[in-house]
């Protein structure tokens, strides 16, 4: 639990990249600067990605392995349970970790 960002939150959002031959596209950067509660989505060489990492030294890095398509819409969803947080791919669930 992080005073801050709280215990429970959901980020969605609908993409279609144009590009994924680069590396580390930040699609979404919520925080107060390095290392203070940030929550950084992404993805790199389309395979989408989410960081969140807090001033008290918690961190969690959730990388999905499966790809999303440049020539169709993806639904990426973002989200805390408690202390466990989950990366979704079209309603699926393709990581998830702990705080």
């Amino acid at each position: 639990y992080n005073e801050r960002l709280g215990n429970y939150f959901t980020i969605t959002f609908w993409i279609k990249p144009v590009n994924c031959s680069r590396k580390s596209e930040i699609i979404l950067d919520l925080s107060n600067g390095p290392n203070i509660d940030q929550i950084i989505i992404g993805y790199d060489l389309c395979n989408p990605f989410a960081v969140v990492d807090c001033e008290d030294s918690s961190k969690a890095f959730l990388f999905s392995q499966d790809k999303i398509s440049n020539t169709q819409w993806a639904h990426i969803g973002f989200v805390l349970n408690r202390n466990v947080l989950f990366l979704y791919v079209n309603g699926e669930i393709k990581a998830y970790g702990t705080e």
